[in-house]
Formats: structure tokens, sequence, C-alpha cells
């Protein structure tokens, strides 16, 4: 099977690897890594963290913004906003390096705030924010959308297509 997604061909006849970077400073994996002085993100750590992955074999790149680690401190919209918005600016980085750049937004917790009124509401209210933080991303560049509304994805996707905002595949 080949996987087309604008300029990334992907060919999935054997197993892919998406490599995971953490823009969190708490993350069980690497321990914030990213992070100087506590709250300042090292782009240039993160850009060169990026191209090591490929050089090692990532076949796509999968960005994070908030732990999901159990117990976590949930961040707020803000914050998840500007670890990973900055990673997203940094696009041209990524797929200069030959590699698609994946965004899981789906419901995320930092969109049940953003779209508040007095109360948080739960993941499965959450439909039309995450449809917005969707359309973003591909508009800022993002290769591949992980999704639990797929229909939905798909039609932003032919929109901002339509629109003359991205590349059609």
């Amino acid at each position: 099977m080949i996987l087309k997604v604008r300029d990334f061909v992907l060919d999935c006849s054997s197993p892919l690897v998406m490599g995971v970077l953490n823009i969190t400073p708490d993350s069980f994996f690497d321990g914030g890594l990213f992070f100087k002085n506590g709250n300042s993100i090292d782009e240039d750590a993160v850009v060169e963290y990026a191209k090591q992955m490929v050089y090692e074999g990532a076949d796509i790149i999968d960005v994070g913004g908030e732990s999901t680690r159990p117990k976590a401190e949930q961040i707020s919209e803000q914050e998840e906003n500007r670890r990973v918005l900055r990673v997203v600016q940094k696009i041209n980085a990524f797929t200069q390096l030959g590699s698609p750049l994946l965004v899981g937004l789906s419901r995320k917790s930092f969109i049940g705030k953003a779209i508040a009124t007095q109360v948080i509401p739960p993941p499965k209210d959450r439909f039309a924010g995450t449809i917005a933080a969707n359309t973003i991303a591909i508009i800022k560049g993002a290769n591949i959308l992980r999704v639990h509304d797929v229909k939905a994805a798909k039609d932003a996707i032919k929109l901002c297509n339509m629109a003359g905002l991205v590349q059609a595949t």
C-alpha cells in the first residue's frame, strides 16, 4: 500500500516508524529534554532531535504538547499552543528532512478549555473545536491528522484544498 500525503509518499508495504517528539517538561520518556530554565523551549534542540529521529529511520514525526502519562498535570490552552504551535512553525525544518508532520489534536483538553463557557466540556462535546484546531493545523502545514472524527477531518481538508489553502493531493 502506498500512502501519498501532499509531497510525501509513504510505502506501507512494510511497517513504518513514527517518532514521538514530546514538547512537555514532564515526559516520562525524556524528562523535559527540550525545556531550559524550566519553561523555555529550546527550539534548536527540538529541530536537532527531529533530524536525529529521521537519521535513525523515522518515517513520520508526531509532535505532542501535553503529557498523557498517569496523573499528569493538565495544561492550559495557551500553554499547549505555546508548545505545539512554536514547533509547527518550524514545519519547514521538518518537511525539509523528508518526513511528514502528524498532528493529533482530537478532543484534547486544551480545546475543552478554549471553548468552555462555565464548565469545561467533556471530550464528546469538543467536536467543533477539534475541527477548528485541525483546520488550523492543515493551514499551518500538518501533513497527517490523527482524529476520532474521520469524515469531518476529511471534509475540512477538502474545504482547505478548495480554498487554495493547501495543495491538493
